[in-house]
């Protein structure tokens, strides 16, 4: 799990360095970096909530809050 936790980030950042390239304009561009960056951490959190369970939490590198660990379980 800390793996794909660790490719997800790595994934997340090199999309953005893709996307920069695509979006010169500085205002826009810091825009596009904030937004992707949010995206993918919300997409950790998501797998984080999905996969939660004692034997892997101590190995996650970023740990949701427990009203969105409810929050997002009760949607699954």
């Amino acid at each position: 799990m800390h793996g794909f936790s660790l490719l997800l980030i790595i994934a997340g950042v090199f999309i953005e360095l893709l996307l920069a390239d695509y979006f010169p304009v500085p205002g826009r561009f810091i825009r596009i970096i904030l937004l992707l960056t949010a995206v993918h951490l919300i997409i950790i959190m998501f797998f984080n909530v999905l996969f939660f369970n004692k034997a892997c939490k101590k190995y996650f590198i970023f740990r949701p809050p427990k009203s969105l660990i409810r929050l997002l379980q009760s949607i699954i």
